[in-house]
C-alpha cells in the first residue's frame, strides 16, 4: 500500500495521456498499458484500492453491484470519496 499514491498518479497520467494525444498510436498505448502488469503493478493495487473504498463505504451490495456493471466501479468510488480524504484523488 505504501506505492498507492505513486501507482494512482501513474495511472492519472497515462489516461490523461491518451486524450491529450500524448500518446497517440494503439501501439503505443497498449504497451504503456502493458508495462503496468506485473507482480503487483498499479492496475492490481490502485484497482484493489478502488474495490475496497467501495466496499468499506457503500457496502459489498454495492460492490457487488459493479460486478455485473464494471463501469459503476468508476462512479462508486468518487461517491465513496465523498464522504473520506485517505488516498481519494
Amino acid at each position: 500500500m505504501a506505492n498507492v499514491p505513486a501507482s494512482v498518479a501513474e495511472l492519472s497520467s497515462f489516461f490523461a495521456d491518451v486524450p491529450d494525444e500524448r500518446i497517440t498510436t494503439g501501439d503505443s498505448v497498449r504497451g504503456r498499458a502493458n508495462s503496468y502488469f506485473g507482480v503487483q503493478g498499479p492496475w492490481y493495487t490502485v484497482g484493489w484500492l478502488m474495490a475496497s473504498t467501495v466496499e468499506r463505504e457503500l457496502g459489498r451490495p454495492a460492490l457487488i453491484a459493479e460486478l455485473c456493471v464494471p463501469t459503476r466501479l468508476l462512479a462508486d468510488y468518487n461517491r465513496a470519496c465523498s464522504t473520506i480524504t485517505r488516498f481519494c484523488a
